[in-house]
């Protein structure tokens, strides 16, 4: 059995929650901080008197995990449960498994957590003391994850945010490669926004992911219309993944060299003259300039510097993902209720 010192914590309401805003306002802003394009980080307060953690967030997730003292990670903020007054073991296990057979594995605890304004009491969360080395090394991570699955069963954020205060069942996502973005829970800002949503319906599934079909895929002289290809939205991945087929057609345009058939690079003073990747959801089409497909040279310095194109294969299933680079050109709003998303342009 896990000691209770050894927490990563899961977080959901057992109980009484407030919030403060004003009234005009019908969403809780969230201020997110652009890691990297890769990944996007809130700040989170947990326990009595209050640490301060960033943490990760992931739309492929429906709970919220944070590391403790003494686990495996490093770097990072870690909460010491010791300290807060409000804390309690549940000592129930938690084990969450990601793609690729990685584990997170822990117990379930609860204490005060608070995220914007929004302050909730016996929050739960388990106690995790490993976390597999290959993910991002982060102060734990917040999902708002497809309405359904939960990790034992646990309450999600945003349901207990709907259910314990006057939010509706919506959030909505503006992020941004040049600079940091912002989570918009119970609502979206229609200034961020040129015209209205397009919506399509997400695809009914068990794994808490955020999947819609996509009617087309067009880059160059690449088209693929299809009536059976899916795609799930990340926020925890910077590029844009897709079938080992379909990928390779992409690359014999694009490439100027592919390295062990999976990694495509191009000339960087090219980069301003390919086209946009455009990916039609229902009536919608998402263009993405090079410039957010295709990544800054690691050497500017050489003779001729050589980018990494932000499109690869998807080791682990025939499906998109559709990581921060899609996500960044677009505002979406994510509707828990009628399990649908919008997409629309930037103002």
């Amino acid at each position: 059995m896990l000691s209770v010192a050894y927490c990563i914590c899961f977080l959901v309401v057992f109980s009484n929650a407030f919030r403060i805003r004003t009234s005009q306002e019908s969403y809780e802003k969230i201020p997110l901080t652009n890691a990297d394009n890769t990944l996007n980080t809130a700040t989170v307060f947990i326990g009595t008197p209050q640490e301060q953690f960033s943490m990760a967030l992931d739309i492929s997730f429906n709970n919220m995990w944070v590391p403790v003292k003494n686990s495996n990670v490093s770097g990072v903020a870690v909460f010491v449960n010791s300290t807060s007054s409000t804390f309690k073991a549940n000592g129930t296990v938690f084990s969450y498994e990601y793609p690729g057979n990685e584990i997170v594995k822990g117990v379930v605890c609860e204490d005060n957590v608070q995220l914007g304004n929004i302050k909730f009491t016996k929050f739960g969360f388990g106690a995790i003391q490993t976390v597999p080395k290959t993910k991002p090394q982060v102060d734990g991570l917040i999902g708002f994850g497809y309405p359904g699955y939960s990790v034992d069963g646990l309450p999600s954020l945003l349901n207990v945010a709907v259910s314990k205060h006057s939010l509706q069942p919506v959030f909505s996502l503006y992020l941004n490669s040049q600079k940091n973005g912002a989570l918009y829970l119970g609502g979206e800002n229609p200034s961020l926004r040129s015209g209205s949503f397009s919506y399509v319906s997400a695809i009914e599934n068990t794994n808490a992911q955020w999947q819609i079909h996509i009617n087309n895929l067009h880059l160059g002289f690449y088209s693929s219309y299809s009536t059976t290809q899916n795609g799930h939205l990340s926020t925890t991945v910077r590029g844009i993944y897709g079938p080992k087929n379909q990928v390779h057609v992409i690359y014999q345009y694009l490439c100027d060299k592919i390295v062990n058939g999976q990694t495509c690079y191009v000339a960087c003073e090219r980069v301003v003259k390919l086209n946009h990747f455009i990916i039609t959801v229902g009536t919608h089409n998402v263009s993405i300039p090079a410039t957010s497909y295709v990544l800054p040279a690691t050497s500017p310095s050489d003779p001729i510097p050589i980018c990494e194109v932000a499109i690869y294969i998807n080791p682990t299933s025939s499906n998109w993902i559709l990581g921060n680079s899609f996500l960044q050109s677009q505002y979406v709003l994510f509707d828990w209720e009628k399990k649908r998303v919008g997409f629309a342009n930037k103002a």
